[in-house]
């Protein structure tokens, strides 16, 4: 089948590459190991130490996978809260959290070690959201969505103290990463790249 997506563990020399019904690992360019998926699936992510990995589902539910040199558990985790296809996964640089969104317009942020909801209610776009981003300390999450704005939360405040970036690409974001701590940088089905000065509220 076609790859859907993939995310890499650079430290570890590992890519996971995901299609619609199976994950298959690569280690130094080779591939190792694969396994079937009884879902079809939608996103994956891995944690930094590549020990967790997160497939998303058309079903709205998130499996987590415990993996260990290249085989991946046979019965995963599953966290339920979207009520639609979960779109994109991003685990914080720690590992500790891990940030999903939904076509539902809905942003969750999950503590990984109690597998339980760490922050809600984050449903401020208008349009499914296609890309998301920790910054390097873990305190703000950055979303970008199809209806052309970007919004940067800071995860020590209330969801409604978000800052909001209108307009910030014609036709939606599609990908986006924190260059630094403050300094986020995107980009967009206008072919454009756009550096953000975040402002830290300490």
């Amino acid at each position: 089948a076609a790859p859907v997506c993939m995310c890499i563990c650079p430290h570890q020399e590992i890519v996971f590459v995901l299609t619609t019904k199976s994950i298959v690992f690569v280690c130094r360019r080779s591939v190792v190991s694969s396994i079937a998926l009884d879902f079809e699936s939608s996103s994956i992510a891995a944690s930094p130490d590549a020990k967790v990995v997160a497939v998303g589902g058309k079903d709205g539910k998130i499996r987590l996978f415990t993996h260990d040199h290249g085989k991946l558990a046979d019965q995963p985790i599953l966290l339920e809260r979207h009520r639609g296809q979960v779109r994109c996964l991003q685990f914080s640089s720690n590992g500790e959290m891990l940030a999903s969104a939904c076509n539902n317009r809905e942003t969750l942020v999950w503590d990984v070690p109690s597998k339980s909801i760490k922050k809600s209610r984050m449903v401020y776009h208008s349009a499914r959201i296609d890309c998301m981003s920790f910054s390097p300390t873990d305190l703000h999450l950055a979303t970008g969505s199809l209806d052309e704005s970007i919004i940067v939360y800071d995860l020590r405040k209330p969801a409604s103290a978000r800052l909001e970036y209108k307009h910030a690409h014609a036709g939606g974001a599609t990908g986006m990463v924190w260059q630094e701590d403050g300094l986020l940088v995107t980009a967009g089905r206008d072919g454009m790249l756009r550096t953000w000065r975040v402002l830290k509220n300490e």
